[in-house]
C-alpha cells in the first residue's frame, strides 16, 4: 500500500492511499518540491455504505506555504454507486480541468526532461458534489463552488538536471496568457450519464464500477458567474467499448461536439481543452490523446466536434484522432505500432491539418 497505493482495512474502519509514495512528494516549476501525505480515512457502515474524510496537505518548498485540501465525503451503499461531499481548501490547479497525466508522470517530466506538464494557477475554493443514480440508466454529477483563482509563474528556469523550463504560461494560439491576476467566479455545473443495461459491479464491499456492453451517452453543462452571467457551455458526449472480430480484440470509441451559448468572458481554465500528451510515462493505456499537439494549442470558447477511436489485440494496436474547432483547421492523427500487452506501445504517429501532412512522431508508452 505504501509503495504503489492501496487500502488498509482494520474491521470497519480504514485508510486508502492512491498513489503510493507518489503522493508523498511531487515536483513542479510552480511549487518546487512539495512534500506531504495524500490519503483518505473512512469507515464503512451497517449497510455498507461509508463515510470518508479526504486529506491532501503539503507544503510547497519553493514558494514557502502550506497548501491543503480536504472532503467530508458521503458515500451511498456500493450498489447505488454514487456519493454527496463537501469539499475546501487551497491548491494549485491545472488549466486543464480534467488533466490527462496524473502527478506521478508530470513529476517525472519535469524533472528529467524540463517538461513543464504543470500550467498551474493557485485556486482557493469551497463547495459541494453530488454524484448519485436518477434510475438504474440514468447518472448525476452535479457541482456548485465558489473558487477564487491567481496565476503562478515559475519560479526557476531549469529543471533539476539543467535542462531548460517550458513556460508555467500557456501558450494559446502562438501566444503567451496574459496575467490575469486574481479572478472569482461561482461554478454551477452537471452532467448526466445515461447508461443502458448498466451493471454495478461490487468488489471487496466498497468499490463500485458501472460496467454496460452498450453506448453511454452524456450531457454536460458548464456555468460561470462573476458579476455577471460570464460564460454558459454545452457538450453532447457518446463513448464506449466493444469487443472486436476476433479473440482478444478491443475497440474503443468516444465522440464529443459543444458549444458556448454564451461567452461575456471565459478564462483559459474554463474553455474546453483536448487531451495531449507527449509524455511517454502513463498510469493508463494512450487511448483518445492527441501525441503532436499541447494541451492548450486548440483551446477554445467556440463550437467543436472531436472523435477518437482505438483497435487493439495483445500485439498491435491502431488509433484515429480528428477534432474541429470552428474557424480552425481540423486537426487528425493517425497512430499505430505494436502492443505489448497493454504494457507498452512502441508505434509511429502521423498528423494532418486539414488532411495536408502536419508532422510525424515515434511513439514509446509505458504503462506505470
Amino acid at each position: 500500500m505504501l509503495v504503489k497505493g492501496g487500502v488498509f482495512r482494520n474491521g470497519d474502519y480504514f485508510i486508502r492511499v492512491d498513489d503510493g509514495v507518489g503522493s508523498l512528494m511531487t515536483v513542479d516549476f510552480v511549487n518546487g518540491f512539495a512534500i506531504g501525505p495524500k490519503a483518505t480515512f473512512g469507515k464503512v457502515l451497517t449497510d455498507y455504505s461509508r463515510i470518508e474524510i479526504d486529506e491532501n496537505v503539503k507544503w510547497a518548498c519553493s514558494r514557502e506555504k502550506l497548501m491543503a485540501r480536504g472532503a467530508l465525503r458521503y458515500v451511498f451503499a456500493p450498489q447505488y454507486f454514487g456519493f454527496l461531499e463537501v469539499f475546501g481548501g487551497r491548491i494549485t490547479n491545472d488549466f486543464d480541468r480534467y488533466p490527462v497525466m496524473g502527478d506521478t508522470e508530470r513529476s517525472f517530466a519535469t524533472a528529467l526532461f524540463g517538461w513543464n506538464h504543470f500550467k498551474l494557477y493557485e485556486q482557493t475554493s469551497v463547495g459541494a458534489r453530488l454524484y448519485g443514480a436518477l434510475s438504474s440508466d440514468l447518472q448525476l454529477t452535479a457541482l456548485i463552488a465558489w473558487e477564487k483563482r491567481s496565476q503562478m509563474v515559475n519560479h526557476r528556469t531549469t529543471s533539476i538536471f539543467g535542462k531548460d523550463a517550458s513556460p508555467n504560461i500557456p501558450i494559446v494560439g502562438g501566444v503567451p496568457m496574459a496575467d490575469f491576476g486574481t479572478d472569482k467566479i461561482l461554478r454551477l455545473d452537471w452532467q448526466v450519464d445515461y447508461i443502458p443495461g448498466r451493471m454495478i459491479v461490487v468488489e471487496n464491499d466498497m468499490n463500485a464500477c458501472s460496467q454496460s456492453e452498450y453506448p453511454t451517452f452524456s450531457l454536460r453543462g458548464t456555468t460561470g458567474i462573476g458579476g455577471q452571467l460570464r460564460y454558459l457551455s454545452l457538450e453532447a458526449m457518446v463513448s464506449g467499448m466493444c469487443d472486436g472480430w476476433g479473440k482478444n480484440q478491443k475497440i474503443v470509441y468516444q465522440a464529443s461536439s459543444g458549444f458556448f451559448p454564451v461567452r461575456n468572458n471565459v478564462m483559459l481554465m474554463d474553455m474546453h481543452h483536448f487531451d495531449a500528451s507527449a509524455f511517454a510515462l502513463q498510469t493508463k493505456p494512450n487511448i483518445a490523446l492527441f501525441s503532436l499537439l499541447d494541451n492548450y494549442e486548440l483551446s477554445t470558447s467556440k463550437p467543436w466536434v472531436e472523435a477518437h477511436a482505438e483497435w487493439t489485440n495483445l500485439l498491435w494496436y491502431a488509433q484515429a484522432h480528428a477534432v474541429k474547432v470552428v474557424g480552425r483547421q481540423m486537426h487528425n492523427e493517425l497512430s499505430g505500432g505494436m502492443n505489448l500487452l497493454n504494457l507498452m506501445r512502441v508505434g509511429v504517429t502521423i498528423g494532418l491539418d486539414d488532411f495536408n501532412f502536419d508532422a510525424v512522431g515515434v511513439n514509446l508508452v509505458v504503462k506505470i
